[in-house]
């Protein structure tokens, strides 16, 4: 049976009709718009830090502040913090107005960063380069390289030195008042090692030519030299011309003896030799078509004294040593000096505290040096070295026994007058001492009898510097040295000395070394401690 549906009203749902159309939803609306404006802001809040960490990560960093010195990072750091801090007020003023201006003082800031992180880079690298090339002594360091050198050793060897950072990001060093930026520095100047073994080669060629019997052309090696290195820089030129082509650092490059006014007068074209000034040395250095006819002028005349080197002789395959060349060189820049007053001779320094040591005092340490005796005090500076014969070297005070090389090299002595090498010399070695050779006979007759009386035993002989008496009618105006005998007053040998042309010595080099075997006379080398 179906069921009956009610009649009665249903009183509930009428009461929810009537609440509902009586409720006040104004607050329920404002809620709602309050919430969605919330959202928005904070969209809008995340879209602008979003856009700001955007414009941070665009600016980037320095990341090659690693690459220095812990000293010299502070610096670097403070650039940092204050154009961060500056790049964050504009990109926050930026995204408020969207004015290109700010826009770009913002990639201003970030130019400067890129800037300053490419220096350090290159800084690095330089420093690196510099570093190596200084510990391999391939540096150009004299000379006109001098004032660079002690630039770059500043930047680059010392960490306190003061730097900076410019407007832009570019990095400048001061260093002995000097402020330079970086990129004006530029780069050091490396010795012209290929120049180097071009001229060797040619010294190398006049030595073949003699040892074959074959004729030296003197233009043709100058020519050679000049033609060969046209394309040369003027930099690379400026380091050949400034080379001690003898290695032995005794002021043995063209520049050197040219400045010096120690060249023959065909060097010195339009110049005062004898009133050289510091503009006439920058001008022939700027010159670089003078500076390679000059030097190539000077290699062939080096090659033609090595040519003529009576030591050389024909049919001899003997290679020229390093040590055979210096004296070649040295023998052909003494033929091209001036005057003749032995003044090139001189070996004057300065000692440790700055005080000059004149020739006499140089040679008497170098005397001592050489041969040393037990008990040899030997003063420098505030230092007394007593030599030990049974250790074979010198006694500092301490204890602390140096090699006769060693005192050498704290002495400031020339390397080519040491003779004794490391501790002492053998018996073959004390016999080659004994013969002189061409060099020793263009000395000054005064340089030359205080040679031979230090090379020589000669206690039983008296040594003069005499003349040629003619009949009694008039003297010859040239010296000679006479030896006699001590006990009976004879003269047992003369020969002259102070020859300007090598090849006129020769024969009486030759006269002397055999009246030296003839009577056995010793140097004075047998005494020095034996190896």
């Amino acid at each position: 049976m179906a069921k009956k549906q009610s009649t009665r009203p249903n009183l509930l749902g009428i009461q929810k009709q009537m609440l509902d159309a009586g409720r006040d939803t104004r607050a329920e609306s404002f809620m709602k718009g309050a919430m969605g404006a919330f959202a928005l802001n904070i969209a809008e809040t995340e879209k602008q830090e979003a856009m700001m960490e955007k414009h941070m990560e665009d600016l980037g960093g320095i990341e090659n502040i690693v690459k220095l010195p812990m000293e010299q990072r502070g610096q670097v750091e403070e650039f940092l913090r204050t154009n961060r801090d500056e790049y964050s007020d504009l990109a926050e003023q930026y995204q408020k107005s969207k004015d290109p201006a700010i826009k770009d003082k913002m990639n201003a800031i970030k130019y400067k960063f890129q800037t300053l992180d490419t220096e350090l880079s290159k800084f690095a690298a330089s420093k690196a380069e510099y570093m190596h090339d200084y510990e391999e002594g391939n540096l150009m360091k004299g000379g006109s390289f001098a004032k660079d050198n002690s630039f770059y050793m500043g930047m680059y060897g010392n960490p306190n030195t003061q730097f900076s950072i410019g407007e832009t990001g570019e990095m400048s060093f001061t260093v002995n008042g000097e402020t330079k930026a970086f990129k004006d520095v530029g780069s050091h100047t490396l010795r012209n090692y290929e120049a180097e073994k071009n001229i060797d080669t040619l010294f190398g060629m006049a030595s073949d030519l003699k040892v074959s019997g074959k004729t030296f052309d003197k233009n043709r090696i100058t020519n050679n030299f000049v033609n060969g290195h046209k394309g040369i820089s003027r930099n690379d030129l400026q380091a050949i011309l400034q080379t001690d082509l003898t290695g032995d650092g005794d002021k043995a490059s063209f520049m050197d003896q040219w400045k010096e006014g120690g060249l023959g007068d065909e060097f010195y074209n339009g110049v005062d030799k004898n009133n050289i000034t510091e503009e006439d040395v920058n001008a022939l250095l700027k010159d670089k078509q003078r500076g390679l006819d000059l030097m190539g002028k000077y290699v062939g005349n080096i090659s033609e004294g090595i040519y003529n080197d009576p030591n050389i002789k024909l049919d001899e395959t003997v290679a020229l040593t390093r040590e055979a060349k210096r004296a070649q060189i040295n023998a052909s820049n003494r033929a091209n000096r001036k005057g003749g007053d032995g003044g090139d001779d001189d070996l004057g320094r300065k000692d440790i505290k700055g005080s000059w040591r004149n020739d006499k005092v140089v040679r008497e340490q170098i005397e001592r040096i050489n041969n040393p005796k037990q008990g040899d005090i030997l003063p420098y500076g505030d230092d007394v070295y007593e030599w030990n014969d049974e250790k074979k070297g010198w006694d500092d005070g301490s204890g602390k026994i140096l090699k006769p090389k060693q005192l050498y090299n704290i002495m400031d002595l020339p390397p080519d007058m040491y003779n004794l090498q490391d501790a002492g010399m053998t018996d073959e070695e004390i016999k080659s001492q004994g013969m002189l050779g061409v060099e020793d006979f263009m000395q000054t007759e005064t340089n030359f009898t205080e040679f031979i009386q230090t090379k020589y035993d000669l206690d039983n002989y008296i040594i003069k510097d005499t003349r040629d008496d003619l009949g009694g009618l008039f003297e010859k105006m040239e010296n000679h040295i006479t030896i006699f005998d001590k006990n009976t007053g004879e003269e047992v040998f003369r020969t002259r000395t102070n020859y300007t042309n090598p090849e006129n010595a020769v024969g009486p080099v030759a006269d002397f070394n055999k009246w030296l075997e003839n009577n056995e006379i010793q140097t004075r080398a047998k005494n020095r401690p034996q190896k």
